[in-house]
């Protein structure tokens, strides 16, 4: 573990340690405060907020300054003593050590390399999902938990980062979302679902047929849906 940029992270991750240097143009902590801005519009509940796929929390650290309470779920180990440090200021967060999908189990965190290389810590899969020939190293027996298993009140915003499972994660989360109508922001990358067997645009489709509506994106990427 390192400290690069008012962030601990992992020794090897150099794409991070980049991504939030102070002086960059497209500095990930002003991209991640942006995206929560576009989100903000939407939401009416500052209640509770879930992170899905929290990473070193760069997510976690904004949404809970929003919020009255968040939890923040992070399936790797070696990441997850990181988020530690990151968020052991705040006093409102909850943080699991789990990955998050529609079914309860133990499964195996594949960590892949990916077109720019393997220093991006954000690059993991669930083993066995799919297409795993990318896989570089395996994280065996990780919890995965759904967020309808959390039995949470008054979520008001759920953000989901995990590598194409996202689909399943909703599905996961079926009856927190027709009883909250959370603001929901989503990453889907196609070759990321496509490990899944999810089709481009799947994911969306799932939250229309609860009855969410599409408002904008965020970025290329992230999408943000909503209920009336």
């Amino acid at each position: 573990m390192k400290f690069v940029n008012n962030w601990y992270m992992l020794d090897g991750d150099t794409w991070f340690s980049r991504a939030t240097e102070p002086a960059r143009p497209r500095n990930w902590m002003v991209m991640v405060n942006r995206s929560f801005g576009v989100c903000k519009k939407y939401i009416t509940n500052f209640k509770y907020a879930i992170d899905c796929g929290a990473h070193y929390g760069s997510w976690a650290v904004v949404m809970a300054r929003e919020f009255d309470q968040m939890v923040a779920l992070e399936a790797r180990d070696d990441i997850f003593s990181c988020l530690i440090k990151n968020t052991e200021h705040l006093t409102n967060i909850e943080l699991k050590h789990a990955a998050v999908g529609d079914r309860h189990e133990s499964v195996d965190i594949g960590i892949t390399k990916r077109w720019k290389g393997s220093d991006n810590s954000g690059v993991a899969c669930v083993v066995g999902e799919g297409n795993t020939s990318k896989v570089v190293k395996i994280i065996n027996n990780v919890p995965m938990i759904t967020i309808d298993s959390l039995n949470l009140n008054d979520v008001g915003f759920i953000k989901i980062d995990v590598e194409g499972c996202e689909k399943l994660v909703l599905q996961g989360a079926e009856q927190t979302l027709l009883a909250h109508k959370p603001v929901i922001i989503f990453e889907e990358m196609g070759a990321q679902c496509s490990q899944y067997g999810i089709p481009p645009g799947a994911t969306g489709k799932y939250l229309e047929s609860l009855g969410a509506k599409f408002r904008e994106s965020a970025d290329k990427h992230n999408h943000i849906y909503s209920w009336d």
